[in-house]
């Protein structure tokens, strides 16, 4: 099944034309519902692929704190999405368009790293209870 969509390109924002093809197994769906569909689980997708930039990484097996660190990255995520949409608006009348450059989720991310940083330094210093000469062979 083949839709036909229009699609901004970002170089000439200009409007063109792209077919998207789809596939469907006993569904009895039109091509626009796929479409619309598939539209709302993009979204999805694309905040699974945010939050794999700020997964934390462990070894605990307490699933108290995986769930609190996944629901840390989500929250991240969400104040990133509304500090966008609250700094890198055009002005003007009309929809709110969003300069996207302006505020991106690498950049926010450094932004809350440095926040933290000046609150709770890193430690310039590591101390060791073993004499570097057993160490070094």
């Amino acid at each position: 099944m083949l839709v036909d969509t229009r699609v901004r390109d970002p170089k000439t924002k200009r409007k063109q034309r792209k077919w998207l093809a789809f596939v469907l197994v006993n569904l009895d769906w039109t091509p626009h519902q796929v479409y619309r569909k598939y539209r709302r689980r993009f979204g999805i997708e694309v905040s699974y692929r945010l939050l794999r930039q700020v997964k934390v990484l462990t070894n605990s097996r307490n699933p108290a704190l995986r769930f609190f660190l996944l629901a840390l990255g989500l929250r991240m995520q969400n104040v990133w999405v509304l500090a966008r949409w609250l700094f890198t608006r055009r002005p003007g009348k009309g929809r709110h368009k969003l300069i996207p450059t302006l505020l991106r989720f690498a950049t926010f991310r450094k932004l809350l790293v440095r926040a933290v940083e000046r609150y709770y330094p890193p430690p310039l210093a590591i101390s060791v209870f073993v004499s570097p000469q057993s160490v070094i062979h």
